[in-house]
């Protein structure tokens, strides 16, 4: 099934909307229907921030019962 890639601009020509999406026996790829243009997917991945830094989780912290109080009453 074929589907069009909203505003993406093809590497080629550089033209926007006229790249398309398609699923093939192996795999996806996008094709430009324009100048012919077209890549697999796959390799396509978004490199990964060097500057993200991962959040080390923090401990579990020690529970500890709540005794609640109405206000009402003396303790």
């Amino acid at each position: 099934m074929r589907r069009f890639i909203a505003g993406a601009k093809c590497p080629q020509c550089e033209q926007v909307d006229t790249l398309f999406m398609d699923n093939t026996a192996t795999g996806k790829r996008r094709e430009c229907v324009r100048c012919g243009f077209h890549d697999a997917l796959e390799n396509l991945a978004p490199p990964a921030i060097p500057t993200r830094v991962e959040r080390e989780r923090a401990p579990a912290a020690s529970s500890e019962p709540v005794r609640l109080v109405d206000p009402r009453k003396p303790v």
